[in-house]
């Protein structure tokens, strides 16, 4: 009877390496941004007063560009709330682009052809970038476009219909208004 040795065979377990490890962790907060940063929005500046309205249409993930307004509201002696005057500025995504003036004209050499705010298209089409590299690192559906506009109510359309052609050249051409739903 012939004995025969069995060889041992000695794997090595290799794990996955950090370049990968630092790709999925990329990925999840990406993710996790996109997911819990911009769902609903939620209006904490003092100089904006929302219309109201019986839309039931929900807010969906989109850049919000805010118009505050001339005023805000502050807690004055005796706790009523008072109006004080305040500078209107636009606002992308909470970051200040430009402020103002009191009657919501854009400063002189801001604007391109009459209606074209340059400040806020600059600043949207660096969003557009950014939204393209998440797309492409989340593969989602890519840009679509979508910008939420919330704006004092007292600011006039002129100075609206101004932000609302800057966000088309910057191809934010499908927009959504923010609103306080009536209770009716």
């Amino acid at each position: 009877m012939v004995r025969r040795k069995r060889g041992r065979r000695v794997e090595m377990f290799a794990g996955p390496s950090l370049t990968s490890l630092m790709d999925v962790i990329t990925i999840i907060l990406v993710y996790l941004i996109k997911n819990f940063a911009s769902s609903p929005i939620s209006v904490q500046d003092p100089s904006i007063q929302l219309p109201i309205s019986t839309s039931i249409e929900n807010v969906e993930d989109s850049v919000v560009v805010m118009i505050t307004g001339a005023e805000r509201k502050e807690v004055g002696p005796g706790g009523h709330q008072v109006l004080v005057p305040d500078v209107p500025t636009i606002v992308v995504d909470d970051q200040v682009i430009m402020q103002l003036s009191q009657n919501f004209e854009v400063p002189p050499g801001q604007v391109e052809r009459q209606f074209v705010i340059m400040p806020l298209k600059q600043k949207l089409l660096e969003k557009r970038k950014m939204q393209g590299v998440t797309a492409e690192l989340t593969e989602s559906g890519g840009f679509d476009g979508k910008v939420v506009f919330v704006v004092d109510k007292h600011v006039p359309y002129r100075t609206l219909s101004k932000a609302l052609v800057s966000s088309a050249e910057a191809g934010y051409a499908n927009f959504k208004f923010a609103i306080v739903k009536s209770e009716g």
